[in-house]
């Protein structure tokens, strides 16, 4: 049970680092004067791909960053909910 929890905490931890990773690079790329590439925001790229979709071009920008930030909420909060349970996980005890 230690090793699964060892794992789901791991998991979890690098879910939330990404998470984070990817709400900076968003809100840099939102205040920066010049308009973002695709190559230049590989982790936003990942979250939410239609925000350089040519084909999405309709679509106001501010709409799609605000589905951009709520799915990388969603992936925070899983991430950080998988890593308290490696955390429980690690300190249960096993009753005799």
């Amino acid at each position: 049970m230690k090793k699964l929890g060892a794992l789901v905490l791991l998991l979890g931890l690098l879910g939330t680092a990404f998470a984070v990773l990817a709400h900076w690079e968003l809100r840099a790329a939102a205040m920066s004067e010049t308009p973002p590439s695709a190559d230049s925001l590989p982790l936003t790229k990942i979250v939410c791909p239609e925000l350089f979709d040519e084909g999405s071009s309709a679509t106001r920008p501010a709409e799609l960053a605000n589905v951009a930030f709520r799915r990388i909420l969603i992936v925070g909060g899983a991430s950080f909910f998988a890593a308290t349970l490696g955390v429980l996980l690690l300190t249960r005890r096993r009753r005799d």
